[in-house]
Parts: structure tokens; C-alpha cells; sequence
């Protein structure tokens, strides 16, 4: 039994002692009289001993008087209890940790108002931002504006004052003297211009060691614009002048000046190339070629 019930146990005594708990019989209150008289202060004196703490020393009693009220008896034992009890370590009640608790109610409809009107006021000045940037950008665009026909109207201005400048010292243009014509150019009877000769004679190549065969080369140059008939009489009058070369070869521009190009510096025009008359004594070929502007080929047949 602990401390606190034997103090809770001798309370009960000592209130029976002294009267104030109730009785069933005049004869029952005497007996527990006589009883607490005898015997209270030995048995609180035993349980405190038991319980490892000093026996409380009861009060003296007056010389003559041989009875011991056992209420100052009570009293003093409990007044010794709470000395010792307020001398020890207190005992550690555990507090609740309430910071996890929900909080109350009305504390939570409070906070979401409270939310609520700083929402509404962002919105506020979200509202009086985005009508403040609108009107600066509608400023701006409206200077831009202006500014954009002020330079428009400089730069035309400037424009007609560099016309009046140039217009007043621009030196007179010469006329150009007209094109004189080139002289025509003479084909004669033949109907062509040799341009280029070379080749060997049948004398020399007989002249020659070996097994050495004639050549005529020949670049030559007829009238722009010539028909196909008549590049056919000039390309067998070429070939009846070569009857007696082993090989010939003979290439034929519409154009002196592409013919003497081609002579010089062998670069060949291909819009004024018109016929290639050939012949080779190994390989038995002797044809005439027409070519055309689009760069197709017709072989004449004799």
C-alpha cells in the first residue's frame, strides 16, 4: 500500500476520533473512541516505519495529562508527510503535445476568410497592374506612331531636296554616237571564209617515210543565218576541193568572229556551230554533219 492511502487511512481514523464522521449507535462511537484512544498512534507509527521513512515523534504529553488528542497527533504526521513530499523530486506529469491538434473550428473558418480576402485583394491589384500596363502600351504605340510619319515626311523631303541637287549638277549626258556598221564580210563565190588552214598534200605525205597519209584541216565561216540547203552546197563544194586527201576534217561556224574565236584560242561556240564534214582513211568514214541550235545532229546523205 502506498504512502498516499496510508495517509488516506489514518485521515478516516483521525476523523472518527475527533466526531465527524456519523455513527449507527452511541455505543458503536464509544467503542471507536476508545479504540483511536488506545490504539491510532501506534499503527501510523508502524506504517511509516514500514514504508522506509523516520517515525514522526508524537507531541509529549502535559505533565498531568495522560490522554493524547490523536487529531494534533493526525495533524502533525501529515504536516511532516507534505514537508517531505514538497523536498522530493516532483513528479513528472506528462503534458500533451497539442501542436499536432486540430485547431478548433471556429479558429479554421477564420483562417479561411482570412485567405479569402487576401485572395480577392491580390486579384485587386493584379487588376489595377494590368490596367496600368495597357494604357503605358497604348502610349507608346501611339508615340511610335507619330514618330514613324514625322520620319516618313523627313525622309521625303529630304528626298525631293536630293533630287533638286542632283537634277542642278548632273553634267549633260553626250550623245552617243550611233554604231557604225562592221564592214560584210566577203564569202565569195564559194559561199564560205577559210578562217584556218593546215594539213599535209598527197606530195608530202608521199615525200614521207612510212606509212604517212594526207590531212586538210580547215575552220571555216559562213553567212548568219544560213538554210540548211545551202550549208549542204557549201559542204560539198568543201569536200569535192578535199577529193584527194586521205582525211579531212572541216568544222563550219555561222559567225566569223566565233570562227576566229575557235581558230585562236580553240573555244568553241556552240550557238554558232553549224556543220562538221569529216573524213578517215583507217576507220572508212566520210560524212557530213548539220548541227542544229538545240544541239541535235543530221547526217547528210549524198
Amino acid at each position: 500500500m502506498s504512502r498516499i492511502a496510508l495517509t488516506l487511512v489514518a485521515i478516516s481514523a483521525g476523523l472518527a476520533i475527533s466526531g465527524c464522521l456519523p455513527t449507527k449507535t452511541p455505543a458503536r462511537a464509544e467503542s471507536v473512541s476508545s479504540a483511536a484512544v488506545a490504539g491510532p498512534a501506534p499503527a501510523i507509527s508502524t506504517v511509516t516505519a514500514s514504508a522506509g521513512d523516520t517515525p514522526p515523534t508524537a507531541p509529549s504529553a502535559a505533565p498531568g495529562n495522560t490522554s493524547v488528542d490523536p487529531l494534533d497527533q493526525l495533524k502533525s504526521q501529515l504536516n511532516e508527510i507534505a514537508s517531505e513530499r514538497v523536498e522530493s523530486a516532483p513528479i513528472d506529469v506528462p503534458v500533451p503535445d497539442v501542436s499536432d491538434a486540430p485547431p478548433p473550428q471556429d479558429q479554421h473558418e477564420d483562417d479561411v476568410q482570412e485567405l479569402r480576402i487576401e485572395v480577392q485583394d491580390l486579384r485587386r491589384d493584379v487588376a489595377r497592374l494590368q490596367e496600368t500596363v495597357d494604357a503605358a502600351l497604348a502610349y507608346l504605340v501611339g508615340e511610335l506612331g507619330d514618330e514613324n510619319r514625322r520620319l516618313k515626311k523627313d525622309l521625303a523631303t529630304q528626298a525631293e531636296l536630293d533630287r533638286g541637287i542632283d537634277d542642278a549638277a548632273a553634267p549633260p549626258v553626250p550623245e552617243i554616237p550611233a554604231a557604225i556598221p562592221a564592214p560584210a564580210v566577203d564569202y565569195g563565190e564559194r559561199g564560205y571564209l577559210a578562217v584556218k588552214e593546215w594539213g599535209r598534200t598527197p606530195d608530202q605525205a608521199k615525200e614521207l617515210e612510212g606509212n604517212v597519209t594526207s590531212l586538210r584541216g580547215m575552220i571555216c565561216a559562213v553567212r548568219p543565218g544560213a538554210t540548211d540547203e545551202e550549208l549542204k552546197t557549201v559542204g560539198k563544194r568543201l569536200r569535192d576541193e578535199c577529193a584527194g586527201f586521205d582525211n579531212i576534217n572541216i568544222e563550219v561556224f555561222d559567225d566569223e568572229a566565233a570562227a576566229r574565236d575557235y581558230a585562236e584560242r580553240n573555244v568553241r561556240s556552240s550557238a554558232h556551230f553549224v556543220m562538221r564534214i569529216t573524213r578517215h582513211k583507217a576507220s572508212a568514214q566520210d560524212v557530213t554533219v548539220l548541227v542544229r541550235d538545240n544541239g541535235s545532229r543530221e547526217v547528210v546523205v549524198e
